[in-house]
């Protein structure tokens, strides 16, 4: 396994089933003194509870990365002799025995077996205090390891680990692999009475998600582990369900094993943001990137990529902003959505089928991608990109162009494009519409009056019998959202598009009758837009609100606005919007 994203996580989740306290993970951007890993506790074959240093390589210990480059085993030991064990070990394991594990996934190579073990006993007679012991654990250590602890027959059933080895073989298949990583993330996160074996199954299922995010980096296709962070990352939180929990040492278990999958997705959108980066500047170049036989499929694509850069990027941001007494967390996270902002900009400009949504329902799109660069402040580019939707849209109505649509499959969307010219058969495909309120409502919040005047233009001449929709979630939504388990929410239907000040009015007014009703919006905010886009539901107004209230719309303000703030996350909430 890689050694970031794989290994790492692998390994930090086997600590911590085998009953280590892991005390830092890796990550990104960091100074780590060449520490990967750091726990306490009692391996198997220590009496005394003991301090590890886990400093890891994926693959085998070579020359090339014993002795030679930046991120060289060698030298990564002696910083943490030098320096990690005199200034960065806690005051109460002060005088704990320390153990520095060399870790790899592979082996020592045979020619550098005398080299490492010289070194090691080497460093380990310098220790004035007798404290200091130096090994090595390897990728058969690690799978015995492995598979005693987090895999074995008691805890995983033949079942599940049948659905494992397909997912991972159909890895280039990414529908196929994914229906099957469902099929098991079903099976593992079955009903437990045990706070602890929750825990368990969640650390199983990363397992599982990290052996199919190895897999998928070694074929080139991310589409299947990118699909299954998503819904492992939605599953997980509703599994745990953490605001009915009341013991303050469980919560704080589950939390900590929720951040670690959290982390887990992060080094997966890391991944696919940088895949996306690669082309994303090229004029055309994400289009024929598509491999697409027609329109239709180079539509559907783009709208995809748009949807998951946009959420990854927020889900960030909305992380970051609640951890702002961390610095260096904060900075890996703005640089991490710089990168993907950039990304996104460079598709929208240098691919203008994404100007002409064909299907409705990608105002869950847009809707995420306007509060994405609302939230890093790049509000001239969505003004730009706002303004070549709707025109390109404006124009595909007279000429018969890829307008949106709604309930079409994939042949009816390609049959769209032949009868798209013909006024009846439009009043039939467009019946009703969520994508031009959610346009509309972001662009009043943000001040944009051409947009809004554009909109009123393209409904009065072409969409005057169409119903307008905006969708609210509903006190017990919560409980069925992560999981997509059944209907839930609200639907506000309105024709009163061309009176936009009425319109707004109405939609804010409800707005403050219904609270957010989602537990996760403090921190983990990005699983709302996630669990939007991936069960297909709108942007709950609420958030549009907060963004016209930071812009300072006075149409945002109601006489129950305040009450409503209070309920729903406050001025905290707000911020991150």
């Amino acid at each position: 396994m890689g050694e970031r994203g794989g290994l790492d996580t692998l390994l930090d989740n086997l600590l911590s089933q085998m009953g280590l306290n892991v005390l830092t993970t890796p990550m990104r951007g960091t100074k780590q003194h060449g520490v990967d890993i750091a726990a306490v506790g009692t391996l198997e074959n220590d009496r005394n509870e003991t301090v590890y240093l886990f400093s890891i390589k994926s693959g085998d210990i070579n020359r090339n990365n014993w002795d030679v480059g930046p991120q060289a085993l060698r030298p990564s030991i002696g910083e943490i002799v030098d320096g990690y064990i005199n200034g960065s070990i806690l005051p109460q394991y002060a005088n704990f025995p320390i153990v520095i594990y060399v870790c790899c996934g592979g082996e020592v190579q045979e020619n550098m077996v005398n080299v490492v073990s010289g070194f090691l006993k080497q460093t380990q007679q310098r220790d004035a205090t007798g404290r200091l012991q130096l090994r090595v654990m390897n990728g058969d250590q690690i799978a015995n390891y492995l598979i005693k602890h987090l895999m074995s027959p008691r805890l995983v059933a033949i079942d599940e680990r049948r659905l494992l080895f397909r997912c991972l073989s159909m890895a280039e298949d990414p529908d196929s692999s994914f229906l099957y990583f469902s099929r098991l993330l079903k099976l593992l996160l079955k009903d437990e009475k045990s706070g602890k074996r929750k825990i368990v199954r969640v650390r199983q299922l990363m397992v599982c998600l990290g052996l199919l995010k190895h897999h998928c980096v070694e074929i080139k296709n991310l589409d299947a582990c990118y699909r299954a962070a998503e819904i492992s990352l939605l599953h997980c939180w509703a599994y745990l369900d953490l605001k009915k929990c009341t013991a303050k040492r469980r919560m704080q278990l589950e939390l900590t094993v929720f951040n670690r999958l959290w982390w887990q997705y992060v080094e997966i959108g890391q991944l696919y943001s940088e895949k996306v980066s690669s082309v994303c500047n090229d004029a055309y170049f994400m289009t024929y990137a598509c491999h697409a036989g027609n329109e239709v499929d180079v539509n559907l694509r783009l709208y995809d990529v748009m949807g998951r850069l946009a959420s990854y990027g927020a889900s960030v941001w909305w992380y970051a902003l609640s951890f702002q007494n961390c610095p260096d967390l904060l900075r890996v996270c703005k640089e991490e959505v710089s990168k993907v902002g950039n990304a996104l900009i460079g598709l929208l400009k240098n691919n203008p089928v994404a100007s002409s949504p064909i299907r409705d329902d990608y105002a869950i799109e847009i809707g995420i991608v306007s509060l994405f660069l609302n939230q890093i402040n790049w509000i001239d580019e969505l003004h730009e990109w706002y303004m070549q939707v709707l025109n390109r849209t404006y124009k595909n109505f007279g000429l018969g162009g890829a307008y949106p649509s709604t309930g079409l499959d994939y042949l009816g969307l390609v049959e769209h494009l032949e009868h798209a010219h013909d006024d009846e058969y439009r009043s039939k495909v467009l019946p009703s519409s969520e994508l031009f309120p959610m346009m509309y409502m972001f662009a009043s919040a943000l001040g944009y009056k051409d947009v809004c005047s554009r909109i009123s233009q393209i409904v009065e001449k072409y969409l005057k019998g169409c119903d307008f929709q905006v969708w609210y979630p509903e006190p017990f939504s919560e409980e069925v959202f992560y999981t997509n388990g059944g209907n839930h929410g609200l639907q506000l239907v309105s024709q009163d598009l061309l009176d936009g000040d009425r319109f707004m009015r109405n939609v804010f007014s409800e707005c403050d009758k219904r609270k957010l009703p989602f537990s996760c919006l403090n921190v983990f905010g990005g699983l709302l837009l996630i669990g939007c886009r991936v069960h297909r539901c709108p942007l709950p107004p609420q958030l549009i609100q907060m963004i016209a209230k930071s812009h300072g719309n006075d149409e945002a303000h109601t006489p129950d606005s305040d009450a409503n703030k209070s309920a729903s996350g406050g001025a905290d909430c707000a911020a991150q919007i």
